[in-house]
């Protein structure tokens, strides 16, 4: 039997995210742009933050694919303010 990896680069993410890295049926991370971190530098038995039954140290998060649905969430909200904003200006009714 091989002996577990407690460190995953980033390519080897992207392994996962494919589906090579851990074998058909196992579990997968998804691809970029929804892949938020970029490296886990260390899992451990002990230490760090829970997730599952290995305690992961140290991950490098990429917020990147956050921010851009905030921002597109902020943009879509502004248009639509901006819209019904003209919709009331500009109708005769309000006039």
């Amino acid at each position: 039997m091989s002996e577990q990896k407690n460190s995953y680069t980033f390519e080897d993410l992207i392994e996962c995210a494919k589906g090579h890295l851990f074998g058909p049926g196992n579990a997968q991370l998804p691809l970029p742009p929804m892949l938020m971190f970029d490296r886990i530098v260390k899992i451990s038995d002990t230490g760090g933050k829970s997730i599952g039954r290995k305690m992961f140290e140290d991950i490098d998060f990429n917020l990147t694919p956050v921010i851009a649905a905030a921002s597109a969430v902020l943009v879509a909200i502004s248009l639509a303010l901006m819209g019904a904003a003209h919709l009331l200006t500009s109708s005769k009714s309000w006039r």
